[in-house]
């Protein structure tokens, strides 16, 4: 899974550094450099996260990264095909999206690390607390991904903080993504989740041998 994920990222970011160079000419809403930053940033996480499901001895939980790049994808195709401008919701997605991530990924961590250990061992820490613990981290890295919204308006004029509530906005939906988030992730609800998921593709795959 992991090579697959490798693939994918290192497809984008090709991709991007072409655009970027020159070479290739796809219009893009905001800016190629925003978008070369992200993908190595993610990049990095999802390495990072591997890593301690390794620890966990978790792996078989690795399709949960598969969230975090469709946080990429989602940004990378609304910057291309001007999605973000053509639908109102579509940055509210985005958001969305991305504070599912960051919680999922947070859980990840901080489960490697003991700080919230599994609900199923009567952990020091309550789900409310834990909970608590997560939103407020999930918070935290949404003003830290508006502050570098701000900092590429203002270096490079591309608008990249868009009117007077998105910012609002953004946090909003980041805080709304992390509640669920970290709501399957700390409950493992995504575990009948994957299980439907599987019957779902087992049916279609066997529909299409017919």
């Amino acid at each position: 899974m992991l090579y697959v994920i490798r693939t994918l990222f290192a497809s984008v970011l090709v991709f991007e550094l072409l655009n970027w160079a020159g070479i290739l000419h796809f219009t893009l809403t905001f800016s190629w450099f925003g978008l070369i930053v992200t993908a190595l940033g993610v990049w990095a996480v999802v390495e990072f996260l591997w890593e301690k499901l390794g620890e966990l001895d978790a792996l078989r939980k690795g399709w949960l990264l598969f969230f975090i790049l469709a946080s990429l994808f989602i940004d990378v195709f609304g910057d291309i095909f001007g999605w973000y401008g053509a639908f109102f919701w579509y940055d509210r997605f985005a958001h969305f999206m991305g504070g599912l991530s960051v919680a999922i990924a947070l859980v990840i961590v901080l489960r490697a690390k003991n700080i919230l250990p599994d609900l199923s061992i009567q952990p020091h820490l309550s789900f409310s607390i834990q909970m608590l613990i997560l939103v407020a981290l999930v918070t935290l890295f949404g003003v830290f991904y508006e502050l570098e919204e701000y900092a590429e308006t203002f270096f490079l004029h591309n608008n990249r903080l868009g009117d007077v509530f998105d910012t609002m906005d953004d946090l909003l939906l980041n805080l709304l993504g992390g509640v669920l988030g970290g709501f399957l992730a700390l409950k493992n609800i995504h575990q009948p989740v994957r299980r439907f998921l599987q019957k779902c593709v087992a049916y279609c795959v066997a529909q299409f041998k017919k």
